[in-house]
């Protein structure tokens, strides 16, 4: 079971970004708000490449997005997915920074992750972290492999609202 993560808006997205942060670095968990993206959006969960390796795919694909809209504004991004062979961030080791090394003193980092992800973020570093989502309840799904993809099956799966 997953804990239920919606993207902001990108209106209020925007509005949380202070003028003088324009060196973000977008860190996109493959946990809890993969799934949920996954199941809002029918992307598939993870998508495995030819070495086997798992790439959070519904979290990739909202990154994209969201860099493209802070992009718009005039700020730099980059962009940190955590992927399959990394640990999520709720549980990241806080002797570990490497996720970090993305970008050179971003003066913001937006996280794309559940609550306790960007609590986990924010113990990694000084910079300003802000959660670019809000918790909505959990989802408990099922899923079924197929094409080197990791799908949700819908029918099957279940969502509650909190």
């Amino acid at each position: 079971m997953a804990i239920y993560s919606k993207t902001l808006s990108d209106d209020r997205i925007l509005s949380l970004i202070p003028e003088n942060k324009k060196h973000i670095l977008l860190v996109a968990c493959g946990g809890c708000v993969n799934e949920s993206l996954a199941y809002d959006h029918d992307n598939p969960i993870l998508v495995f490449d030819d070495e086997n390796n798992s790439i959070p795919y519904a979290s990739k694909v909202e990154a994209k997005r969201i860099s493209a809209v802070l992009e718009t504004s005039g700020c730099g991004v980059e962009i940190k997915l955590l992927t399959g062979d990394m640990p999520v961030l709720c549980i990241y080791s806080e002797s570990d920074t490497s996720i970090l090394d993305t970008m050179t003193n971003p003066d913001l980092i937006l996280t794309i992750s559940c609550a306790s992800g960007a609590m986990g973020m924010k113990f990694l570093t000084d910079t300003p972290v802000i959660s670019i989502t809000h918790q909505v309840g959990y989802v408990s799904y099922t899923y079924r492999d197929a094409d080197s993809k990791r799908l949700i099956i819908k029918e099957s799966s279940r969502c509650q609202m909190i």
